[in-house]
């Protein structure tokens, strides 16, 4: 990563993810290059090399290698690195959450058995999600299941089920954060932002 050049988008905050990393191991995080281009044009210029790496979520890598041809293009995940952090999550406002606590634990029973209906059945999933968003293509969606796959099921999720967290990890996530990014207002510590006993009582399991 030192010296090469990265986009992500303007105003990502991917950059700074990958910055911090180098940090955590040794490397002068100043060497990488960082270079601003439109979200949309990431591709092409990673595709027609007018920059060496680019910063998309992992869903897109299938899309990316369909799009460079004649390229060997690699997929690194900073979590085969050393970076072990959580990424996204359902959030919901503690108000509501108060006044409405058998809803937010429907709808997070609801979203886990969709996933895992999805990730077992990814050609079903991918023409459910068509037919809603015609724009998008069904081989294309079952490719994204695919790696979201890889990413999802896991050790820890083929014990405790989707939706468990691990405290230990979700501190490490919040200490991340606060350790190398502004954060305006108050700072939040990982008790401040997470609430237990809304996962189903019997796990689902991927």
């Amino acid at each position: 990563m030192a010296g090469k050049e990265f986009s992500a988008g303007n105003a990502s905050l991917i950059p700074k993810i990958h910055q911090a990393f180098m940090k955590m191991n040794n490397v002068d995080p100043s060497t990488l290059k960082i270079v601003n281009l439109d979200p949309g044009s990431l591709v092409a210029a990673l595709a027609t090399r007018k920059v060496q790496s680019i910063g998309l979520f992992a869903m897109s890598e299938k899309a990316i290698r369909r799009a460079v041809e004649g390229a060997e293009v690699k997929h690194m995940l900073l979590a085969d690195h050393g970076l072990d952090i959580y990424s996204i999550g359902i959030g919901v406002r503690d108000d509501y959450l108060q006044r409405n606590p058998d809803v937010v634990r429907g709808f997070v029973r609801a979203s886990l058995r969709g996933w895992k209906y999805a990730l077992a059945n990814p050609q079903e999933a991918a023409q459910i999600q068509s037919q809603y968003v015609k724009s998008l293509n069904p081989s294309v969606i079952v490719d994204e299941l695919e790696v979201v796959k890889r990413l999802a099921v896991v050790p820890d999720t083929q014990k405790n089920g989707l939706g468990w967290v691990d405290p230990a990890k979700l501190k490490r996530t919040v200490d991340f954060v606060n350790d190398n990014f502004d954060v305006s207002r108050q700072r939040y510590t990982a008790e401040d932002i997470f609430r237990s006993g809304y996962l189903p009582k019997d796990p689902i399991l991927p």
